[in-house]
C-alpha cells in the first residue's frame, strides 16, 4: 500500500506515512462499518458510500492536492 501511495502521491505528501499505522479495510459487497467522529480515515480504491451528518468539517491530512490542514488535525485527534 505504501509504494502504491508513493507512486501515486509523491514522496513528499506526508499522509503517505498514515498507511503504516491504519486498519486498512476491504469491505465486500454489502458490508458496512462504522468510524467515529475525529478518527482519520481515507478511501483509497473502489467505491464507497459515506453517511455523515450535513456539515463542512472536513479535516484534511494528506493524501490530496486539497487544503492540508495539519494543526487543526492534531488538535482533534483523540489520541
Amino acid at each position: 500500500m505504501t509504494l502504491r501511495l508513493v507512486k501515486q502521491y509523491g514522496e513528499e505528501d506526508i499522509g503517505v506515512i498514515f498507511c503504516l499505522m491504519l486498519n486498512i479495510v476491504k469491505p465486500k459487497i454489502g458490508e458496512w462499518f462504522l468510524i467515529d467522529a475525529d478518527i482519520p480515515h481515507c478511501y483509497i480504491q473502489g467505491e464507497l458510500m459515506e453517511c455523515m451528518i450535513n456539515s463542512d468539517n472536513v479535516v484534511r491530512g494528506g493524501l490530496t492536492p486539497k487544503l492540508k490542514d495539519i494543526d487543526t488535525l492534531l488538535k482533534m485527534l483523540p489520541y
